[in-house]
């Protein structure tokens, strides 16, 4: 199989404990031999609350995102050109659209919380 890529709502929910998605999460990832991706996008999303938290706590996130992680998917020209073509069809916010995108150009599964972003994108699977 190849790669999965996880949606930030995926990663949130792994990450915190107190999330109402931690436990599917933290179960269907445990359960999967795949290899897991995230998008460029994605470190943006998942690093917001330890930005407020403190330098320490970013840096320490991103190191541990880029050791499981990486190499990340990219946010380039083909994945924008997508994007807006999938925004234009359909209801996802252009965060959204953007994974949307980085999975079809990347040939990846995508994993997503968000019933909406999985129910857009064809192949999906949501995390519940």
């Amino acid at each position: 199989m190849g790669a999965i890529i996880l949606d930030s709502s995926v990663v949130i929910a792994f990450l915190n404990y107190s999330d109402k998605h931690h436990f599917a999460a933290n179960s269907a990832i445990e359960a999967s031999n795949s290899s897991f991706k995230i998008s460029i996008l994605t470190i943006s999303e998942v690093l917001v609350k330890a930005s407020g938290e403190s330098e320490k706590r970013k840096s320490e996130l991103l190191a541990d995102l880029s050791k499981e992680f990486s190499p990340f998917f990219p946010f380039d020209l083909e994945v924008a050109v997508l994007a807006a073509s999938v925004r234009a069809k359909s209801p996802l916010r252009l965060p959204d659209a953007i994974i949307s995108a980085t999975a079809t150009i990347n040939e990846a599964e995508l994993w997503s919380c968000d019933a909406r972003l999985a129910k857009a994108h064809k192949g999906a699977r949501l995390i519940a």
